[in-house]
């Protein structure tokens, strides 16, 4: 009977070992089984990371990772060559390092509330974004955000673009588009030029033609007392000064134009030039009903000029302050010596020019038009473009004072002959 309890306790035992060997087995095969599915997804994990560093490493953009405090936690090899930091010198700082440094601040706000609510967007759409190197200069940049959540935290990717060459083009374009637009505005004002230019040309032309030709007309088939001859004689050489000015002034232009003009310059006493100029005006002024005198010194010093081109420059000042001044007004010519320089000075009682309308009177074929109906003699707009250019050929340079009811005066500058001694 002891024998058979007891072989059967022993029997019950090797049943209990059994069990427990066999359960032992299967937890072994478990721990092996979670084992290798630990060390397959290390493997995968890791493998899987060394193939978003390789695709990030590749990428033609710096890309920046970054985690909610706004710290660096990876950047792939385009950040080192666009910003000129080393990796490790990024990693585990804050994104703002590659911010400038009046934004840094702001730019802390604007991190916190996008990881509020995180979403992919480009950001700076129609501003100008910068990022700045570790040299400290700045470049324009596009910047484009992508979220990513891992462990129920998110990380943000931050795909920086350098779009310097992009700009520079744009400014190209928008200079290219301001220049062809100048251009195409600087075409239209020409060809109303233009236009205006040979109204004004042909009634030039045609007013001289038909007094010459009403002129000859009456001389050969009229009897005409000598008084009325002379008279008319006087209107024909009048129509062909006209002609012969008109003509004069396309020819000058053009030599000027094309650096033809030619310049005798020479030492000369200025005084006598000017005051031949303002007495070959007397019979002009006094028909006109205007005033003409001149203040020149006899001890005025030489001066370097041409004396055609002088005179030429002389006789369109004196010719426009008598015509744009009323009767009873006045014309005064006068001189300063400027430094190195002697200025001379036309000036008028006249309508004057609105200040709007100066910087015009120098441009070929302008006119002020209320001088114009209020002088009610034309002309070709080509006077004081020539005057200009003249004055510029024997080195000195031209200014206008002017306003309007009360007069103007031009006033150019030509070199001395000697510099003068300053005196201490």
């Amino acid at each position: 009977m002891f024998k058979y309890f007891l072989k059967k306790i022993f029997k019950s035992r090797d049943e209990q070992l059994r069990l427990l060997r066999k359960k032992l087995e299967k937890e072994h095969n478990a721990v092996k089984i979670l084992e290798n599915f630990i060390e397959n997804k290390s493997r995968d994990f890791f493998q899987q990371k060394e193939k978003f560093r390789g695709l990030l490493e590749a990428a033609p953009d710096a890309f920046v990772i970054v985690d909610k405090e706004g710290k660096i936690i990876m950047i792939n090899n385009q950040v080192e060559v666009l910003f000129g930091y080393a990796r490790e010198e990024l990693i585990g700082k804050p994104v703002e390092i590659l911010v400038p440094e009046h934004l840094r601040t702001k730019h802390v706000e604007h991190r916190k509330t996008y990881f509020e609510q995180p979403k992919k967007r480009t950001i700076g759409i129609g501003l100008d974004l910068y990022g700045v190197r570790k040299d400290g200069s700045r470049f324009p940049v596009d910047i484009a955000l992508s979220p990513l959540k891992i462990n129920g935290d998110f990380i943000v990717t931050a795909a920086i673009r350098d779009i310097s060459e992009h700009k520079q083009t744009e400014e190209k374009l928008r200079h290219a588009a301001a220049v062809s637009s100048e251009a195409a505005k600087r075409e239209r004002e020409m060809s109303e030029l233009k236009s205006e230019f040979i109204q004004m040309t042909s009634h030039e032309l045609k007013t001289p033609l038909t007094h010459i030709k009403a002129g000859v007309s009456n001389l050969e088939h009229l009897k005409l007392a000598p008084k009325v001859r002379k008279r008319i004689f006087k209107i024909i050489d009048g129509s062909i000064h006209r002609l012969s000015t008109l003509i004069s002034d396309h020819l000058d232009l053009e030599k000027i134009e094309k650096g033809k003009m030619e310049y005798i310059i020479k030492p000369h006493h200025i005084a006598l030039m000017i005051r031949n100029a303002v007495e070959s005006f007397h019979l002009f002024s006094k028909q006109r009903g205007v005033r003409l005198e001149y203040k020149i010194s006899h001890t005025t010093p030489d001066v370097l000029v041409d004396p055609d081109r002088f005179n030429q420059i002389m006789t369109n000042l004196l010719h426009n302050a008598l015509k744009f001044t009323p009767e009873g007004g006045g014309v005064t010519v006068f001189s300063n010596i400027k430094g190195d320089y002697l200025e001379i000075s036309v000036k008028d009682t006249g309508y004057g020019i609105p200040k709007e309308e100066q910087t015009k009177v120098f441009e070929k074929y302008k006119q002020v038009k209320d001088r114009l109906k209020k002088g009610q003699i034309g002309g070709t707009g080509l006077g004081l473009p020539i005057v200009k250019a003249l004055v510029e050929g024997l080195g000195g340079k031209m200014r206008l004072e002017s306003e309007v009811n009360k007069g103007s005066c031009f006033s150019f500058t030509v070199p001395l002959a000697k510099k003068q001694k300053k005196v201490a």
